[in-house]
């Protein structure tokens, strides 16, 4: 027997795990936040970690698909996507500044480019 599965629009399947596409905010991502995310069950509360990085992926443990024994779930990852404001206030502006400013360098400073 030959089973088809639809795609979803928010969950992309991998086995039996789901991944999941979890926008945050750049505070979010660099002061950590506690936030809800689907999963196939209802919403789920995660923790971002402070200074988390695009791409960082959050385990969900048990909270994906079934497992092909019948037996148990697999995992939800939460991959983090830091979006940036697409507008800033003039407020907002001139903090991003004083962080710049008084920033640790660049995130690229040892790659040797």
């Amino acid at each position: 027997m030959i089973c088809h599965t639809e795609t979803h629009p928010h969950f992309r399947r991998e086995g039996s795990d789901l991944y999941l596409d979890v926008p945050v905010t750049v505070t979010e991502a660099a002061l950590g936040a506690r936030i809800e995310v689907p999963t196939l069950g209802g919403v789920a509360t995660v923790s971002v970690p402070p200074g988390t990085s695009a791409g960082m992926k959050l385990r969900l443990r048990g909270r994906g698909g079934k497992l092909s024994s019948g037996e148990g779930r697999g995992d939800l990852y939460a991959l983090i996507k830091i979006v940036p404001p697409k507008v800033l206030t003039d407020e907002q502006r001139k903090l991003f500044e004083q962080i710049r400013d008084a920033g640790d360098g660049t995130p690229r400073a040892d790659l040797g480019w």
